[in-house]
């Protein structure tokens, strides 16, 4: 298996070969096969394969019971790239003008806070984050709402912060 490669692809790669050998007449019991996967994973699913062999009967396993628990950590691992900011909010606000990269003044309206308080809106803008990794990120259409003391973006990002880093 390459680096690369997904559990998915090289488990169809594995059953290829596997029904070639059978076509020709050989026989190839599950337990090589098996062994042969576990030996063949790049070094991201070491402590999988250790787990695998020391506590399932590899005489027992068959391909598709490995290639159930190499998705499912697959799966963990590809979650873990990057995580999402939901503040749960239909509309992300803010009363920090300092943050705006680009403002639309056209916009006003009003809003209506979770405690049930009106607040005008004077603004709908463009805010930059800058990622961990670097990058700027941009989150549009954030509304300013002057004398606004907190916001859940800002509640979020010193969260992340304090996990994760940076964002």
């Amino acid at each position: 298996m390459v680096e690369r490669e997904s559990v998915y692809d090289f488990s169809s790669r594995v059953s290829e070969i596997v029904n070639q050998i059978k076509s020709c007449g050989d026989t190839i019991k599950d337990k090589r096969v098996v062994e042969k996967v576990l030996r063949c994973l790049p070094s991201k699913f070491d402590h999988v394969a250790v787990a695998i062999e020391e506590s399932k009967d590899l005489s027992k396993m068959t391909i598709y019971e490995l290639t159930k628990s190499l998705l499912a950590h697959e799966q963990r691992i590809n979650r873990s790239n990057k995580w999402y900011l939901d503040s749960g909010a239909s509309n992300h606000m803010t009363g920090n003008k300092d943050i705006f990269v680009e403002i639309n003044p056209n916009i006003t309206s009003q809003i209506i806070l979770g405690d049930g308080t009106q607040r005008r809106v004077e603004r709908k803008c463009i805010i930059a984050v800058q990622t961990k990794g670097g990058n700027r990120e941009l989150i549009t259409d954030v509304l300013y709402v002057p004398n606004l003391s907190y916001n859940l973006f800002k509640y979020w990002t010193t969260l992340a912060r304090e996990f994760f880093g940076a964002l």
